[in-house]
């Protein structure tokens, strides 16, 4: 059943165009003219507002972190991104793409941009400022698909593909080929022509690169390819060779998991006081200010981290080049950076989610937040007790823990490498699991 619905002509492009609408539709309710700042400084509008709550409560934290854990890639079939792009391809101007930046360089600095921006400029708690964002969503993928001649803007530019690919490697759903043997008997194989972002679709796994847009299902004469259940985190154990771009970008998910688990905690700014120091140099309220503070909390802090397993084996006289372990060890490093992520998620769902009746109400949000503001209006209660949060936070914590230890243990084993590749890797892994744990202290 799920074979012939991928199958079909329209799929995934009427999901793609129904989020799409859902898009177009936040735009408009992110628009409230002549709000106070003094409203918007309150904070209420960024969960009263219903393209606040949407965006920062369900589809960054639930929908791109928690889905790519759960199911995999799932969310790039239906990007609406993904849609705007190959409209616009359609018509494309042909340019070449300039070599320079076939890496992930462009990527790196628009996910660090993007996270600095939200910082200063606090994006989540001003409606209008989420309703930009959105539309600079939708209107990146569009230039990218008017003026090159390749599919390059999801691989080399979306940052949310990179993130929803490494974390997808936990994921217990996998793609790919069916049967080798079937495989290999296939002539001239058709699916490989069909995929736009330039894979091999007969390898038993396509890569964390892969957008699952289905193509070469659609393209392979022998129904070879589909979904299967695995278990999870196995995709860890691929052995992919990672990237120094990959590293520094995991690196950045790991210190924003971090940033993210210690919120409203004392311990936050404790852990971000060193850059916090050297900003307090520069000009107040500047934007270098917090561009500083972000070097330290999503590139020198968990760069520090990454890089104590090779630190740990050169101290011993066993450790190879920087960039190959970084590469080797990185991935180990992806559970426990999701588990950080899932800190803030949980957080706020458990919090806000009994905002929806006054969203559904109200869904420009401005008379609730009015009212809450004034006293008129009571905060809606959470929908769990704080001692019921912090035991499903410290369990997954846990177990993303013990989970990363298992597979650096595994992998040490069948490699054969010895405790004095997966020792280093582990106690590295143990310092950011203790930094989540301070948030309850």
């Amino acid at each position: 059943m799920i074979s012939r619905l991928l199958r079909r002509r329209w799929f995934p492009g009427i999901v793609q165009y129904s989020l799409l609408g859902v898009c177009l539709a936040l735009l408009f309710f992110s628009w409230i003219p002549d709000v106070p700042r003094t409203l918007v400084e309150s904070r209420f509008l960024q969960f009263t507002n219903l393209t606040n709550f949407l965006t920062w409560v369900i589809f960054k934290p639930g929908l791109v972190v928690v889905l790519s854990v759960l199911l995999g890639s799932v969310w790039c079939m239906v990007c609406p991104a993904r849609a705007v792009h190959d409209l616009f391809h359609r018509v494309s101007l042909g340019l070449e793409y300039p070599a320079a930046l076939r890496n992930l360089s462009i990527l790196l600095a628009l996910f660090f941009l993007h996270r600095v921006v939200m910082l200063h400029y606090d994006l989540h708690h001003d409606p209008f400022n989420t309703g930009l964002y959105i539309l600079a969503l939708l209107i990146l993928p569009a230039a990218y698909g008017l003026l090159f001649s390749e599919n390059l803007y999801c691989r080399r530019v979306c940052p949310m593909r990179l993130l929803i690919g490494l974390f997808s490697l936990c994921s217990p759903v996998r793609y790919g080929v069916k049967d080798a043997a079937t495989c290999r008997a296939c002539e001239p194989k058709p699916c490989r022509a069909s995929c736009p972002n330039r894979l091999d679709p007969v390898k038993p796994e396509p890569g964390r690169y892969c957008l699952l847009c289905v193509e070469c299902l659609k393209g392979c004469p022998k129904d070879n390819l589909g979904f299967r259940l695995e278990p999870a985190l196995k995709g860890l154990l691929s052995g992919e060779k990672w990237t120094a771009g990959e590293v520094v970008f995991l690196a950045m998910l790991l210190g924003i998991a971090m940033d993210n688990a210690l919120q409203g905690s004392s311990w936050a700014g404790r852990l971000s006081k060193p850059g916090t120091l050297v900003a307090s140099t520069l000009p107040q309220g500047s934007f270098l200010r917090t561009v500083v503070r972000g070097l330290w909390s999503y590139l020198a802090l968990p760069g520090a981290i990454l890089a104590l397993p090779w630190l740990l084996r050169k101290a011993i006289g066993r450790a190879g080049g920087f960039l190959k372990e970084a590469g080797e060890t990185s991935r180990f490093f992806i559970p426990v950076a999701f588990a950080g992520m899932f800190c803030a998620a949980f957080d706020k769902a458990s919090l806000y989610l009994s905002y929806w009746p006054r969203l559904a109400a109200d869904p420009f949000g401005q008379e609730s937040a009015r009212a809450i503001a004034a006293g008129l209006a009571p905060l809606p209660s959470p929908l769990l007790t704080p001692s019921i949060r912090a035991a499903v936070t410290l369990a997954v914590i846990a177990l993303a823990f013990l989970g990363a230890a298992y597979v650096l243990y595994k992998e040490a084993k069948d490699s054969g490498v010895g405790n004095a590749w997966s020792l280093p890797t582990g106690a590295a892994l143990a310092i950011p699991t203790m930094i989540y744990t301070l948030r309850f202290l």
